[in-house]
C-alpha cells in the first residue's frame, strides 16, 4: 500500500491523539460540545484568533 506524504502525516497525527489519554478526552470533549451547539460562527473564530494572535505577540 501506497501513502501520499500528508495521508501519512495525518495517520500519525490520529495515532498520537487516540494514543494519548489528556488528547483523547480533549477530542472528546471537543465532540460533546459540538453536539451540544457550543461553536463558533466564521466571525466570532475569527476575532478569537486575532485576540489569540495579540496575546502571543504581546508575550
Amino acid at each position: 500500500m501506497l501513502l501520499g506524504a500528508d495521508d501519512y502525516d495525518a495517520i500519525l497525527g490520529t495515532i498520537a491523539v487516540l494514543s494519548g489519554s489528556m488528547l483523547l478526552e480533549a477530542h472528546r470533549r471537543g465532540l460533546s460540545e459540538i453536539e451540544e451547539g457550543d461553536t463558533l460562527g466564521p466571525e466570532e473564530l475569527r476575532q478569537a484568533m486575532v485576540r489569540s494572535v495579540r496575546r502571543v505577540v504581546a508575550r
